[in-house]
């Protein structure tokens, strides 16, 4: 389909660009009007599930920000737990006794930082991207969803926070499956279905409501157009008609001429009239010609009217 903008050839004028802006207008309703529910919702939904999906999901996967994660690194903070990753004006260091598996006891709780030594203790996991031995306390909670106390947060604990007795050196973690992740996917396709369903729905109703009121308008005008055509017909019937009565009228036999006994009382002297002026009687014959004539016309006029 080519649509020319320019149709009067003097240039691209402004009034011929919205006259194409609203053709292509039109004809993309038409098109529309033509769809299904279900397609242009599907639609709608293909050009919102890429953004919902990337930022909702893909991101918060990708970055794995874990909000109970975020909630026990500060809260280790709150206990005075530093970044061990980022120790710029200290050095990490470890608790000799608890690191070799003896937990502080009554003999060694009031002096507990005695046996802290700087470094990391020999044979610990490290962690090989660090250096150090993995914790909650990293800098950054990104990529780190664990809620769980590692051995050096536990470690750093005891130290703070010594107990002369029935001191733990084993994590214990219960994390509870709250299944966030199913959720959130559901959440973020879910909404987004609904969202493009209700444009959908919106959408058609407008074009539905817009194409009947285009369609009842060109209705009239070809209603009235054929109104219009009816009338012509008929009144160039009537003007056939009456066009063909005063043809027959003006084109009359010699016998509507002859007048009984016109000529029998007429003398030689007054055929063509007498000297004081008086009509002759071939000018009477021509007076009720004319006088037919009109006659005759003025009736076919009324029966017309």
């Amino acid at each position: 389909m080519s649509i020319t903008i320019d149709k009067d050839g003097d240039g691209v004028e402004a009034h011929e660009v919205v006259a194409m802006l609203a053709q292509r207008g039109e004809a993309f309703l038409e098109v529309m009007s033509k769809q299904s529910l279900i397609g242009t919702a599907s639609r709608l939904l293909c050009a919102l599930i890429p953004w919902s999906f990337y930022a909702g999901i893909f991101v918060t996967c990708w970055t794995c920000y874990d909000f109970e994660a975020a909630i026990a690194h500060e809260a280790g903070h709150l206990l005075g737990l530093g970044h061990p990753d980022a120790a710029r004006y200290t050095q990490n260091s470890y608790h000799a006794g608890i690191a070799a598996g003896f937990p502080l006891n009554s003999s060694n709780c009031a002096d507990q930082w005695a046996q802290v030594q700087l470094g990391v203790p020999a044979g610990a996991d490290i962690d090989s991207a660090k250096g150090i031995r993995p914790s909650i306390m990293y800098e950054f909670t990104q990529h780190n969803p664990s809620v769980c106390l590692t051995v050096d947060d536990l470690e750093g604990l005891n130290v703070l926070y010594p107990t002369c007795s029935q001191s733990t050196q084993t994590t214990v973690c219960n994390k509870a499956e709250i299944n966030l992740g199913p959720l959130r996917v559901c959440f973020y396709v879910m909404v987004p279905a609904a969202l493009a369903l209700l444009l959908s729905i919106i959408l058609h109703t407008c074009i539905e409501r817009h194409v009947r009121r285009t369609k009842e308008a060109h209705k009239s005008e070809l209603h009235s157009m054929q109104e219009l055509a009816e009338k012509e017909r008929q009144l160039e019937a009537r003007a056939k008609s009456a066009l063909g009565a005063v043809s027959s009228v003006l084109h009359v036999p010699g016998s509507m001429l002859h007048v009984p006994g016109f000529f029998k009382h007429a003398s030689s002297s007054n055929l063509f009239g007498s000297a004081h002026g008086s009509q002759s009687p071939l000018q009477r014959m021509g007076s009720l010609q004319r006088m037919g004539s009109l006659q005759r016309m003025g009736s076919l006029q009324r029966m017309g009217s």
